[in-house]
């Protein structure tokens, strides 16, 4: 069995143009073959013999390599030694045995060593001892370049199948044809056997034929074993086994366990899958270039958040996918809801974006429809807070859960304009106050046609807020946070938000990403937006009736933004201060804040 095959079998690595055989051996045989390497082996003609002889040191042993001849099924060949040597023996050698019995040999047989098995001896005793000590299974040089010379010469429409059966001659055993020799040299037959395209795999094959010199042995071989994978990629049902197989081998993609990849939807998959098999590919970098591209596609087409996309764009991981993406939105420099309308349009479009230059022509043709628009109305003044540097309150943890609460003692506003989104019906509590944030650029809907009013504002969507709406001057300060991606989308906001002393970590190291914000910690940042124009000014707060409910930490907090109108609290009047906050109640507080600190 040559090392080709077992390489083959077991991961299809590394491939020589090489036969490594296991010899065999007596169970009373004088050669020790248990250390590690030892053994005898045939690469390419190179013999290696390494042991150790149970002979005593100091006497002198020859080494002979000889032509199996066998008469019948009876092996002779060390009878031929004895009587026709000359004609049998292909190598000798006589040494003299260290103490040690170890020995270790390397030698080239001569090259007319035919195509077949051939066997080792020792000889001692002053040659009276002849002892087989293994075997190993040779391919003549005659052979091998005769099958070099037709895959050299031929042109793809003539092979492998031709020269798999026509390679038929003389030899000490039986007629050797092509595949015969190709799989003692290592190629993988079997896997090519089952191939159905064998045209497709001689065009492959062929063109990886070198220009200088043709195919070597080794070169062959490894691309004939390479040949069968591209095939299998093209023909087997299970692509991604495939990928697998031949993974770190002849490619290297990204497919494993919590990979990208292993990320996206069944479906996304299947679409990268078939793109796989049917792309046609023949050489690893196309291929992995092809199946990154697609994985990020499949990550932009599931972002169907404008928030999302944001962070997908700003994304490091995926800079050089984006970059002219990003180019691109920075030169438009649009605002308010001239981004929102662009940033909508893109994410309601995203499935004609199958390939990056389609993305690219998909955020052109957005930047060009909303960049003539007048925006919708204008940006009130938005004085940045100073920090609050009081230190009862700069420990507060502003965590975050869910609920939504009615507001019936909203202050009247004037009749709501037109806006784009169907769940936000004529008539709703909030619709004026999503309409005003939308026009300004401060918040913006989870699609181009749906706000979700009833969903709850997490951690880091509040905070990007509040910075928006008050213009907190941005800081490029990396993430202190543990939980903070450094370079991520949020990271910018989050830091300005601290800098400017209106929010905390839930601990020195957490931010708490992800995590629904409540009542009574929203209470908490806007009576730090509001202290320097409050002041000492600040009237009675509103009583509420679960006033119990509320922590120490926010009492204060809660007494401040109520006694400015703020928050007025549910139909029960209660507070309800472990609620979470909805994307609507979070519309119509920051409305009311700009409000307040524009007076």
């Amino acid at each position: 069995m040559s090392a080709f095959k077992k390489l083959a079998v077991l991961v299809l690595a590394m491939v020589m143009a090489t036969v490594c055989v296991c010899p065999v051996f007596a169970e009373d045989s004088i050669f020790d073959t248990s250390a590690t390497g030892s053994g005898i082996k045939d690469t390419d003609g190179y013999i290696t013999v390494k042991g150790s002889l149970s002979l005593d040191g100091g006497i002198p042993v020859t080494i002979i390599v000889a032509t199996r001849i066998l008469d019948g099924e009876e092996d002779v060949t060390a009878t031929q030694i004895k009587n026709n040597f000359l004609n049998v023996v292909e190598y000798t050698r006589t040494i003299t045995l260290p103490d040690s019995g170890n020995i270790d040999l390397a030698f080239y047989v001569n090259d007319s060593m035919d195509t077949g098995w051939a066997n080792v001896y020792v000889s001692y005793n002053g040659g009276e001892e002849l002892e087989l000590i293994g075997e190993f299974e040779h391919v003549g040089r005659e052979d091998i370049n005769n099958l070099l010379a037709k895959f050299n010469n031929y042109e793809a429409s003539t092979y492998p199948g031709t020269i798999l059966t026509d390679m038929e001659g003389e030899n000490t055993e039986d007629d050797i044809k092509g595949d015969e020799i190709l799989k003692k040299i290592g190629a993988d037959i079997d896997a090519y056997t089952a191939i159905t395209a064998k045209t497709d795999f001689a065009t492959i094959l062929h063109g990886y034929k070198p220009a200088e010199g043709g195919f070597t042995a080794p070169v062959l071989i490894e691309k004939f074993n390479e040949a069968v994978a591209w095939m299998e990629l093209r023909e087997s049902s299970d692509t991604l086994s495939v990928l697998s197989k031949y993974n770190e081998v002849y490619w290297n993609v990204d497919i494993e366990e919590d990979s990208d990849f292993d990320s996206l939807s069944e479906e996304a998959k299947a679409e990268i899958l078939s793109y796989v098999k049917t792309g046609g590919f023949v050489a690893a970098q196309a291929l992995e270039d092809g199946f990154e591209e697609k994985v990020v596609l499949a990550i932009f087409k599931a972002a169907t958040d404008r928030n999302v996309l944001e962070e997908l764009f700003a994304n490091a991981a995926y800079a050089e996918y984006f970059e002219t993406v990003n180019e691109l939105i920075a030169d438009a420099n649009l605002k308010g809801k001239k981004q929102i309308n662009m940033m909508n349009y893109i994410v309601d479009n995203r499935e004609t974006a199958t390939t990056i230059e389609k993305l690219e022509e998909l955020v052109e043709k957005a930047i060009k429809k909303y960049s003539g628009d007048d925006g919708g109305g204008g940006s009130p003044s938005r004085p940045s807070p100073s920090p609050d540097n009081d230190k009862t309150t700069s420990n507060i943890v502003v965590k975050v859960p869910s609920a939504e609460v009615s507001q019936p003692d909203e202050p009247s506003l004037p009749e709501a304009p037109k806006h784009p989104f169907k769940d936000v019906p004529a008539g709703h509590w909030a619709e004026s106050y999503i309409v005003q944030m939308y026009n300004e650029g401060i918040i913006n809907g989870k699609s181009s046609e749906s706000f979700a009013p009833s969903d709850k504002i997490n951690r880091q969507d509040f905070v990007k807020m509040i910075v928006e709406a008050l213009d907190i001057a941005k800081v490029s300060e990396e993430s202190t946070f543990d939980d903070v991606e450094k370079g991520s989308f949020y990271e910018t906001y989050i830091m300005s938000a601290v800098n400017a002393g209106i929010i905390n970590g839930v601990s020195d190291t957490t931010f708490g990403m992800a995590s629904v914000i409540k009542r009574q910690d929203v209470a908490v940042i806007l009576s730090r937006a509001i202290a320097e124009k409050l002041g000492e000014n600040a009237g009675a707060g509103k009583s509420f009736a679960d006033d119990g409910e509320i922590p120490e930490y926010a009492k204060e907090a809660v007494e401040m933004v109520s006694s400015c109108g703020l928050f007025v609290g549910d139909d029960a009047g209660k507070f309800n201060p472990a609620n979470g906050l909805s994307r609507a109640e979070a519309a119509a507080l920051i409305s009311r804040l700009l409000a307040f600190i524009n007076e």
